[in-house]
This record gives structure tokens, sequence and C-alpha cells, in this order.
């Protein structure tokens, strides 16, 4: 369990520094994210796996849901909160979105006040997501 542990955490570090540099999240590492990351948590009992995929799935069509009516986030992110909670679990991701919009948030006022824009278009940068999202996941899978 170990071995994925490490590969969890080294396919999120990956994860998050693609994303940072392209805005880009690959479906193989989201696969990968996912299925590592589960085996690395293993769940206890047939009724906690159950309750892992159902809480994917409501995780998958509420991010997917907001993306569609705010177009925020990107369909990479909305396939990285739904492996996160395959991975962690409905209350865990949940945590685990929160911590990581404040973390973005963050980001975004550093971005908007690190120096005054010049264009309307310069403060529509796109935040990537999925680098927050990754961090806070791997806190939260050492915890589990």
């Amino acid at each position: 369990m170990r071995v994925f542990q490490l590969l969890f955490y080294l396919v999120a570090f990956i994860i998050a520094f693609f994303d940072f540099k392209n805005l880009r999240i690959c479906n193989a590492h989201v696969i990968l994210f996912a299925v590592s990351g589960f085996i690395a948590a293993l769940p206890s009992c047939a009724n906690d796996f159950f309750i892992r995929i159902f809480s994917a799935f409501a995780m998958f069509f509420l991010t997917y849901a907001l993306y569609r009516r705010c177009g925020g986030i990107g369909g990479g992110d909305v396939k990285l909160c739904a492996a996160t909670a395959l991975v962690l679990g409905f209350s865990k991701a949940s945590c685990c979105i929160l911590a990581a919009c404040v973390l973005a948030i963050v980001y975004g006022l550093f971005l908007h006040y690190r120096k005054i824009p010049e264009s309307v278009q310069e403060r529509r940068n796109k935040i990537p997501f999925g680098s927050f999202l990754c961090p806070v996941s791997i806190l939260l899978i050492g915890q589990a």
C-alpha cells in the first residue's frame, strides 16, 4: 500500500505542476490519480467502497453543474474533483475542495493586487484549480 501512496503523491505533484504551467489536466493522469489514491486509502468494507463510488459520482455531477452554470472551472478540474471524492470520500473531498477554493482565492487576490492590470483581459486570467486541489488532497490522504 505504501508504494501506491507514493505513486499517488507523485501523480498529484505532476498534475499540480502541469496544471499550473499549461492549464491542462490530462485524463490519464486523473485516472492514475484515482486508482493509486483509491488503493492507497483502501476502503475497509464493501459499504465504504460503495459510498466512495457514490460520492465520486455525486461530486462529479455537482462540479459539472457548476462548470455548466458558471464556467469557472474546466473539465479537467471536474474530473479531478470526482477522483478526489473517490479517494477521500465525500466529506473529506468537500473539505478538500473548500480548502483548495480558499487557496485559489488567496492566489487570485495576490495576482490581482501584485500589480495594477492594464486591461480587463488581464484581470480575467485563468487560475489553475488543480494546482491547489492536489496538495490539499495529499495532506488529507496522509490523515486517512
